[in-house]
């Protein structure tokens, strides 16, 4: 069940919380009290886009491909999962599990799967 709008996370938490449930496909089941809910909290739960994603019906749960191995878990790299979404577009979720803010997190897009194309 979520846990955005019940207290003890930070708004940054509520929305990496409600969004990695989203990516991971599970049933969006709101468990706070929506007659008492902050406005702030109230945003992420109706976040269009991440609700989307979730709902999307040829997309599958996104699979984490970049900070996943046993020493960026070790040492909380930021990670990447990523999804497609049924027109084609591909979607990422980048989560900083460190207790401070980066200043910069740089990668590949091919890291993720993503590919340029020419038209």
């Amino acid at each position: 069940m979520l846990e955005v709008g019940n207290g003890g996370l930070t708004h940054e938490e509520e929305k990496t919380h409600f969004a990695l449930w989203a990516f991971a496909k599970a049933p969006l089941i709101m468990g706070c009290d929506l007659s008492v809910v902050s406005d702030e909290s109230l945003a992420i739960l109706m976040n269009a886009n991440i609700i989307g994603v979730n709902q999307d019906p040829k997309s599958t749960q996104a699979i984490c491909m970049l900070g996943c191995d046993y020493w960026s878990k070790l040492w909380r790299s930021p990670q990447a999962y990523v999804t497609t979404l049924t027109g084609g577009e591909t979607v990422a979720l980048i989560v900083n599990w460190y207790e401070t803010i980066r200043p910069e997190f740089i990668f590949d897009m091919r890291d993720l799967g993503v590919i340029a194309s020419s038209y």
